[in-house]
């Protein structure tokens, strides 16, 4: 038997009739129906270890019995015995699968956590051969290893510098397919929320008009200087300069076309006083 299946049976019974070498139609359905199972424990491969023991369930299994119980080349207690060694390895295989499923679990949970050293802890406890799964968890765990390595650096110096661009595009690559963990994420994170809403506040004060919510936000700002949304909200305060000058100059004036065309023109706070003066 296989060192998977020794483990499991602990008496060790391994009969002589299942090595007999005697040219008998029953020993040879046995030693194919048994043979998947054998091979894919000693291979410890539990996907087909799975196909096999649902497989010793079916067809193959009703003929050796049926095989084993008719031939005449073995005697009465050599049958009993066969098949009772049968029962009792389908049984152990069916056992050391729930445990090999158990496991094939704790790599999936460990992978699905993106905990490395879980990740790896499973692999190595459980040795399973590799399939297109585990082997796209190695390649998984690899990548994790090597982030773990790398990225704490760079996100270090992106915060340092405030560098939106290589933070996003850091803490990108960590979420889209990083590990769960890297020292510095969390700081990277905060500090791409924390200009992420500002950037909002000055946005929604440059869309709403209002030069007070402008001037609160552009004093609330922490990032550079010539940020692009720093930029437009001094565009907005310097159109509103501009379009002020022009209402009081239409005013001043009394030029009722060019008075119109300076309201029209107005895109700030309805309430401002050179608007109201003029309308």
């Amino acid at each position: 038997t296989s060192r998977g299946l020794k483990a499991d049976d602990r008496s060790s019974r391994v009969f002589k009739i299942w090595r007999d070498t005697r040219d008998s139609r029953a020993i040879r359905l046995v030693r194919t129906w048994w043979a998947p199972i054998e091979a894919s424990v000693q291979e410890r491969r539990p996907h087909l270890l799975q196909v096999a023991v649902k497989d010793a369930h079916g067809v193959s299994y009703m003929a050796a019995i049926r095989a084993v119980r008719r031939s005449s080349s073995l005697k009465a207690e050599e049958r009993h015995s066969l098949e009772v060694e049968m029962a009792a390895r389908y049984v152990t295989a069916r056992s050391v699968l729930e445990r090999w499923q158990a496991g094939l679990q704790e790599i999936r949970t460990a992978r699905a956590a993106r905990d490395p050293q879980s990740l790896a802890s499973a692999l190595e406890r459980w040795a399973f051969a590799e399939d297109d799964e585990l082997r796209e968890a190695r390649v998984d765990l690899l990548r994790w290893e090597n982030l773990a390595v790398s990225l704490p650096a760079v996100l270090r110096e992106a915060v340092e510098s405030r560098d939106i661009d290589q933070l996003r595009e850091a803490v990108g690559e960590l979420v889209a397919s990083g590990p769960s963990r890297v020292e510095g994420a969390e700081v990277a994170k905060g500090l791409l929320e924390r200009y992420d809403q500002q950037a909002r506040a000055l946005d929604d004060a440059v869309a709403s008009g209002r030069a007070k919510d402008m001037q609160v936000a552009l004093a609330c700002w922490e990032f550079e200087r010539d940020d692009v949304h720093v930029l437009r909200a001094r565009g907005a305060l310097d159109r509103r300069e501009q379009e002020k000058a022009a209402l009081r100059a239409a005013v001043a004036a009394r030029d009722g076309s060019r008075l119109r065309e300076a309201i029209d023109a107005w895109q700030f706070e309805p309430a401002d006083e050179d608007y109201t003066e003029a309308r």
